[in-house]
């Protein structure tokens, strides 16, 4: 078989390999080694030989043979095809973990044309159905470029032909990274869509998938996969992880839901009434800087909720409601918060909020 690298990087390959040390990194009974000035002699490590020392190696050439006719070394080689033959792998993924298993200061270039023919070959098997032609090539490609894309996705393909579900995912996981990587982001969601299909349950990949609907300005399907998530942390009770997910969907700008409700409770559910506050406040001075007074006026009431104690917040829903208009449902409200000051006796607050009430009715 015609490899995948350069002839002249394949003979650079060899002349560093020493035959002991690649015994050695096969590691078939290297006890048993017979070395002779012109001969090495072991058990062969191709068919796990039990008896006799059937496999020599000549140091100086750096090539094998094997005795036993049987055996897939009989015709012999040179020290990678001996690696491959004992490892059960091919040739030029036998080179590639050579050069990194002995740490061989040796680059690995594919050679001219033979990465195109050989991806030419794979495409044509899958398209005949011969998936274990195509599976062997697409995985020499892989074996020098491990990102090559239309490799992946003929694995991929074939994976999805043979129903081989945990392979798929695998193939599914490094084509979607890939994607993501370059810039991709059609193809990003559509294998982490695949992914989901196969796993609803997986959070990363779900999580994944709500960023790369927002990198495609999908938004309101990411609003729908953050508001899943959401949910789904919550249920765990992980409230950083859903209130995490309420922030990427505030940052979505959409007007057709608003989590600041559920930010308020996963805070107070979480013993974070403090920020719970804090959060309320802010919302409320931004609904006051739009002229958008009732609904300060909510987040007044659920600051009172949360926390009795804070009579400036009496006064200021009071205030609030004065610039609203006082309507005759606002007015009770007022006169409410006015009781609350007697009974807590802080009759300077009560007197304050009656006269700015009185000045504001006609």
């Amino acid at each position: 078989m015609t490899s995948i690298y350069p002839e002249d990087t394949l003979e650079k390959i060899r002349a560093r390999l020493d035959p002991i040390a690649v015994l050695k990194l096969i590691n078939y009974r290297i006890d048993t080694i017979q070395q002779t000035p012109n001969a090495i002699k072991i058990f062969c490590p191709i068919h796990r030989e039990m008896v006799f020392r059937t496999l020599a190696v000549d140091p100086q050439k750096r090539r094998f043979r094997c005795s036993y006719s049987l055996c897939p070394g009989n015709k012999g080689g040179d020290l990678i095809a001996l690696y491959s033959l004992a490892e059960k792998i091919d040739y030029d993924e036998a080179a590639r973990q050579i050069v990194q298993r002995m740490n061989i200061s040796i680059e690995l270039p594919l050679a001219g044309g033979s990465l195109e023919q050989t991806l030419e070959a794979a495409e044509n098997a899958l398209l005949q159905g011969a998936y274990d032609v195509a599976l062997a090539q697409f995985q020499r490609i892989l074996t020098a470029q491990p990102d090559h894309w239309q490799a992946l996705v003929g694995l991929l393909e074939i994976y999805r032909a043979r129903n081989d579900e945990d392979r798929r995912l695998e193939i599914l996981r490094r084509l979607a990274d890939l994607a993501r990587q370059q810039g991709k982001t059609a193809e990003t969601s559509a294998f982490l869509r695949e992914i989901l299909q196969l796993r609803p349950t997986d959070i990363p990949a779900r999580l994944q998938y709500a960023q790369a609907l927002v990198a495609e300005k999908k938004l309101n399907e990411a609003l729908e996969e953050y508001m899943h998530l959401a949910d789904t942390f919550e249920t765990r009770k992980e409230f950083d992880r859903a209130l995490e997910m309420y922030r990427n969907i505030e940052q979505l700008n959409l007007d057709i839901v608003d989590v600041y409700p559920h930010i308020v409770q996963l805070m107070v559910a979480s013993a974070r009434t403090r920020d719970a506050v804090e959060e309320t406040l802010h919302k409320a001075a931004q609904f006051e800087s739009r002229g958008e007074y009732d609904r300060a006026l909510a987040c007044y009431r659920t600051v009172l909720e949360i926390d009795e104690s804070r009579s400036d917040i009496r006064e200021k829903l009071i205030e609030t409601a004065i610039l609203a208009g006082l309507t005759d449902p606002r007015i009770e409200e007022c006169l409410a918060r006015v009781e609350d000051f007697v009974r807590a006796e802080a009759y300077p607050r009560a007197l304050r909020a009656l006269e700015r009430l009185r000045a504001a009715v006609p």
